[in-house]
């Protein structure tokens, strides 16, 4: 059958042979990245003659999943077959280990040598600073002048002690560099031989396609497949622009991969979607119950005869005929796999096309590549738990209004060019408001003071101790502009009916917008600061309960 657009997709079967076939010259064009792997696509183009024409692509890495090479492209022909075929390089490891082996030795000799020449020139050193020494000073124990020299010699003798040490010096200096040298080489020998055993031990691929040309012609092809490894998750850079209340958000993506090839000058996609999850809905299977019917005690005989049973007879033994059958169903329907609960809560699949050109090496390090940048109106808002930490937590609302979900990883917050603080943002889908905390801002000030804590004796029958605590909050907004802020404590919960608490100040009898409690006996205190205003905040609460009792927990 021919055709135009050579567009086709094959299970390729996995054989082990020789190579056979024209091996051509091909690169990688483009990459998409998703969670656990990545879609590698190759190309070729070229001039084919009349005829079956077997292409080799070579050097595919060991682990790539056979069933999912695709082959695209065009050109006037017929596609036979698609093949993927081990590539055995034991032989290449071998020769490449005894080369790098012979090399770590030459390396430790030469650091053997430098390391002897250090300790000569060390020892020659202080040699010579000792002649000196002695010739110079004073015996104080012998009481033994230092000889007498005339100008001359006392110059020569002077001028050769210096030049000696400096040369020495300069000889040590130089040896501690090749040293230096020498082991770096050492050590990169070492991690060669390292990830030997990764690159050159593992078996390779190559994937074989055999197509027939009616007449010569041009041949474009694009060669897809799967490997398993590569991943990449979000990482933001949050930019808080005070003034202009705005937050300019950096989507960008970390990859790792180590799949033994280069990905050199190519296009890169991430993609949010999940592979591993299967496409089709997965199907109810009966649901059954049944009251147990423990069985009865085997008489002695038969405990002797289980005792022997094979493993799998004493399972049987302890279930009913329907019971296995029951549980032989559920094990062989039971999924493999399980959804990322993340994704579970309905994040759509975006693929994003990473702008030029980049390079991601297999050395498993992290790469950074920015997705998109943003800037989105916010509403700014300080909060505080002064009983816990005096310091106000700037924190924004932000509506998605993207086309993607932000999905959850580490963001580095700056506020107004300084950095601040590293956050967590969570998974937000498109058109869906979310807060997300900014970091510590010191312009508006928090301080939270125990006034004083009185205790006494209430009662003439029955004796009670209370004790009321009288704490103040004080917050000041030192900023320009008017603020929000939140303020939280909290109320102790009593966990038992003879104690007592009772919330003196603020004068709470409901919820409203300026002072909210809720189940957990947390206060809520909502303040509009203006420029340079201040508010102190009250907060009085009494704890009564029988005299003599011990409370835990105040």
């Amino acid at each position: 059958m021919k055709y135009s657009n050579l567009a086709c997709l094959f299970f390729a079967s996995i054989i082990s042979a020789q190579a056979s076939g024209q091996v051509v010259r091909n690169k990688i064009s483009s990459v998409t990245v998703f969670r656990d792997r990545a879609q590698v696509t190759r190309t070729f183009s070229g001039d084919l003659p009349q005829g079956i024409n077997d292409l080799v692509f070579d050097n595919l890495p060991e682990n790539i999943e056979s069933q999912s090479v695709t082959v695209n492209g065009t050109g006037n022909g017929i596609l036979r077959d698609i093949k993927i075929r081990r590539k055995e390089l034991a032989g290449n490891y071998d020769s490449i280990s005894k080369y790098l082996s012979a090399r770590s030795e030459f390396y430790k000799d030469s650091i053997i040598v430098v390391e002897n020449r250090l300790k000569r020139c060390n020892s020659e050193r202080q040699f010579v600073e000792n002649i000196a020494l002695k010739v110079t000073e004073r015996g104080a124990a012998q009481q033994v002048p230092p000889p007498e020299l005339d100008n001359t010699k006392w110059l020569n003798m002077v001028q050769f002690y210096s030049g000696r040490l400096e040369n020495l010096d300069k000889e040590i200096q130089a040896s501690s560099k090749q040293k230096q040298i020498l082991e770096d080489s050492l050590h990169l020998i070492a991690r060669r031989i390292s990830d030997l055993g990764r690159d050159e031990r593992s078996d390779k691929n190559q994937a074989v396609v055999s197509f027939m040309l009616e007449k010569p012609g041009k041949v474009n092809l694009e060669l897809s497949y799967i490997i398993y490894g590569p991943f990449w998750k979000p990482v933001y850079e949050m930019r808080v622009i005070s003034d202009k209340k705005l937050l300019r958000m950096t989507y960008k993506g970390s990859l790792r991969q180590s799949t033994g090839e280069d990905w050199k000058d190519v296009r890169i996609k991430l993609s949010t979607a999940t592979p591993h999850i299967s496409g089709s809905q997965p199907e109810l299977s009966p649901w059954h119950i049944n009251i147990y019917q423990p069985r009865p005690e085997p008489r002695r005989s038969e405990r002797l005869m289980a005792k022997s049973a094979a493993p799998a007879m004493m399972n049987q033994m302890m279930f009913n005929d329907s019971e296995i059958e029951m549980l032989k169903k559920e094990t062989e329907e039971a999924p493999l796999e399980f959804e990322d609960a993340q994704v579970e809560s309905g994040a759509t699949a975006v693929v994003f096309a990473i702008p030029g050109l980049n390079t991601i090496n297999s050395d498993n390090e992290e790469h950074t590549v920015t997705i998109v940048t943003n800037e989105f109106p916010a509403h700014f808002r300080y909060s505080s738990v002064p009983k816990l930490s005096q310091f106000a937590y700037l924190k924004a609302k932000v509506k998605n209004n993207t086309e993607y979900s932000f999905l959850p990883g580490p963001a580095n917050v700056f506020l107004d060019n300084s950095f601040v603080a590293i956050s967590n943002m969570e998974l937000v889908t498109p058109q869906e408001e979310f807060w997300t905390f900014l970091g510590v801002d010191e312009a508006v000030k928090i301080e939270y003071k125990l006034i004083n804590r009185l205790g006494r004796n209430d009662g003439v029958i029955s004796k009670k101790e209370k004790f009321v605590f009288n704490y103040q909050i004080s917050v000041k907004n030192n900023r320009k502009t008017e603020e929000e802020i939140v303020i939280w404590d909290q109320l102790p919960i009593s966990g038992s009916e003879e104690i007592k608490v009772e919330l003196i100040e603020p004068k709470w009898k409901e919820n409203s917008s300026s002072l909210k409690k809720n189940e957990h006996e947390y206060l809520e205190w909502y303040y509009k600061l203006k420029a340079g205003e201040s508010v102190k905040i009250p907060f009085k609460f009494s704890v009564e309960y029988p005299e003599g009792r011990t409370v835990n927990g105040l």
